[in-house]
């Protein structure tokens, strides 16, 4: 056991030195094409998380021969290796950097959102690469703000290996913290009361907020993807506390590596309970996951206690 984990962890320790300082060495074009290189390995060794890939998504497919389901296995670790390389870019991004990566469809109803001057709610699940919506939105010129965790990685027993392990894990994890800072986005951190989101609504600015939360006290158990699911009421709760106005987006990675930012027409909250608020949601979800399977079934193997087990 120890093995493995001092494996996976020297891995971590390639990706964030020299893998992170030659992909930022080298043209944006170049990065990516190593990052396709670099997730058909990752799909070809990874035995375990390609198996519950693969299992889970029977149950959304569950008409689709294996070989059509393997083709999005293998599509869904080519995304995650993208997605993983764009964080070494956030250093290079800029406003003429993200208009040359991301197309963008919708992004007048965000204005007419704001014109409304009750603060709007940019609803994402962890579809696509969803860090990426942060320099997309933000280098647009808009107030963003974004609601996220930071908890610590789980720690290693004190033995030599475990503090070497610990010493890996803390650091990559203050790297990537660093590095999402460095956006032009507010964090709010579900560790802290959360009055300063309140506020961005109040002063008419946008949150971006994981409607499919991972983090939470209390939990919705709805169907999704052919399954039940444990959902945070968060999005529903904290829209109708706020009254802002409840748009949800999107990001499509097409074929050129490049992004298609996607923002829906607004969620009506009225007077719906958070069971029928997050039901509408799903289905809106549940939408584009059909569409572009690859873009979510990395939640298989990232967080497979996010279903509930038969």
């Amino acid at each position: 056991m120890m093995i493995k984990l001092l494996v996976a962890e020297f891995a971590r320790w390639i990706y964030w030195h020299p893998w992170r300082f030659f992909i930022q060495l080298i043209p944006t074009s170049w990065s990516y094409r190593l990052a396709v290189f670099a997730g058909r390995c990752h799909y070809w060794f990874a035995i375990g998380k390609r198996q519950r890939v693969l299992n889970g998504l029977k149950y959304f497919f569950p008409d689709a021969n294996e070989s059509i389901l393997l083709r999005i296995v293998k599509n869904t670790f080519r995304n995650y290796a993208l997605n993983s390389i764009e964080i070494f870019l956030y250093p290079k991004l800029d406003s003429k950097k993200i208009n040359r990566m991301v197309h963008y469809i919708g992004l007048e109803k965000l204005d007419a959102a704001l014109h409304q001057h009750r603060g709007v709610i940019l609803a994402h699940g962890h579809f696509g690469n969803e860090e990426f919506l942060m320099p997309a939105i933000g280098y647009q010129g808009y107030k963003l703000h974004q609601i996220a965790s930071r908890w610590n990685p789980p720690a290693v027993q004190d033995t030599f290996y475990g503090r070497i392990i610990n010493a890996i894990r803390n650091r990559a994890f203050r790297y990537r913290i660093g590095y999402r800072e460095q956006l032009p986005v507010t964090f709010h951190y579900i560790d802290k009361p959360l009055r300063g989101a309140v506020r961005a609504i109040q002063n008419n600015e946008v949150v971006l907020f994981a409607a499919d939360g991972r983090e939470s006290e209390q939990w919705l158990e709805l169907d999704f993807l052919g399954q039940r699911a444990r959902f945070s009421p968060g999005l529903a709760r904290f829209a109708k506390l706020t009254g802002a106005i409840v748009l949800p987006v999107f990001l499509i990675r097409e074929k050129d590596f490049r992004h298609r930012l996607i923002i829906e027409d607004q969620m009506e909250m009225n007077d719906k309970d958070d069971t029928t608020i997050m039901k509408e949601y799903i289905a809106r979800l549940e939408k584009y996951i059909r569409q572009y399977p690859c873009h979510y079934a990395k939640v298989y193997w990232i967080e497979p206690s996010f279903f509930i087990q038969p």
